[in-house]
């Protein structure tokens, strides 16, 4: 079973024109993590665009005090390529969520088992 993303209910925030916030669940399945972390697209949050994103919690499974692992979203630094070149950023089409071992801040390996950890996180775009 792949990485599964639920909105939150009633956490849709509009900050103005166009610009919008919104929180998810990331459920993972059953020892599925993929090397690098799991895509989250536009096309899971409904966004045209993420601008930014952040983890904004998660279950006592989940949480480094526990010994369980951390998470960070991490965006592509290839996709800000037209700012080099003068044509503006307008946003991304996806960021990874990369997961680590708390104990030993190492990413979790390919096939790593996260079953009964969520996290929260929080995107904004258009």
């Amino acid at each position: 079973m792949a990485l599964t993303v639920v909105g939150i209910q009633e956490s849709h925030v509009l900050l103005g024109l166009g610009l919008m916030q919104r929180s998810y669940l990331a459920v993972p399945g059953t020892s599925d993590y993929v090397t690098g972390g799991y895509a989250i697209t536009t096309t899971l949050t409904g966004f045209l665009k993420l601008q930014t994103a952040w983890i904004s919690g998660s279950n006592s499974t989940a949480s480094p005090a526990s010994g369980g692992w951390y998470a960070e979203c991490v965006f592509p630094i290839a996709q800000f390529g037209a700012v080099a070149t003068g044509a503006g950023f307008d946003g991304y089409a996806q960021f990874l969520l990369k997961v680590y071992v708390a104990s030993t801040g190492v990413e979790l390996a390919s096939g790593g088992n996260l079953t009964g950890a969520i996290w929260a996180f929080t995107c904004q775009g258009f």
